[in-house]
């Protein structure tokens, strides 16, 4: 993978949207597409051989659909980003939620009814704000870290403990895997009751 250039590769079964969302990313500073699938089965070999930043998917595809991508790729331990671009992934939709759970970085949403100039500017807008993201969150990875902190322990400290009624967990982005990493951390008998909020 390159740090200057993201690499993507994008997966749809509409010949229509492969060509549009390669005309996106050519808009968009900093991307190369390096590959496009017709297919879950085509996606998951391109990006297993070519490694690349990004995966663009649909959810409803041939062979293997979009969630099932998911889990092949996490099974294979691919470090691919996904971004779900799909009619079904609008905001809190199950299948956005199942799509996140299942280790997407984010979703964009085909919009429906719109002439296919205002398809192409509401899909370029989105995907720049998401890759903006992603650039960072590449870029805080490959910064270097320090010591890990100590495993948390309420019984190392427990005037700490008792200053908080609540334990809060806010996520956003890339949250669902980011909280699968933080929450088996916990110990066992945290004193207080855990909230989490993921923004969808």
């Amino acid at each position: 993978m390159s740090a200057e250039v993201l690499d993507v590769v994008i997966a749809d079964d509409s010949g229509l949207y492969r060509q549009m969302l390669q005309n996106v990313m050519a808009r968009i500073p900093g991307t190369r597409v390096v590959g496009v699938a017709r297919d879950g089965v085509e996606a998951v070999e391109m990006v297993t051989r070519l490694r690349p930043h990004l995966l663009t998917l649909d959810v409803n595809m041939p062979n293997m659909d979009g969630i099932a991508v998911l889990g092949e790729l996490a099974r294979r331990g691919c470090g691919t980003r996904v971004v779900m671009v799909s009619s079904l992934t609008a905001a809190g939709t199950p299948v956005t939620v199942e799509a996140l759970l299942h280790g997407a970085f984010d979703v964009v949403a085909k919009p429906a009814g719109l002439d296919p100039h205002e398809v192409r500017r509401v899909i370029h807008a989105a995907l720049v704000e998401k890759l903006a993201t992603l650039r960072g969150s590449l870029a805080a990875a490959r910064e270097p870290q320090g010591p890990a902190p100590p495993a948390m322990s309420p019984a190392a400290s427990p005037a700490a403990a008792s200053r908080f009624a609540v334990l809060a967990v806010g996520a956003s982005t890339g949250g669902p895997e980011a909280l699968r990493e933080v929450l088996p951390r916990l110990p066992a008998d945290l004193p207080v009751p855990v909230l989490v909020v993921q923004h969808i």
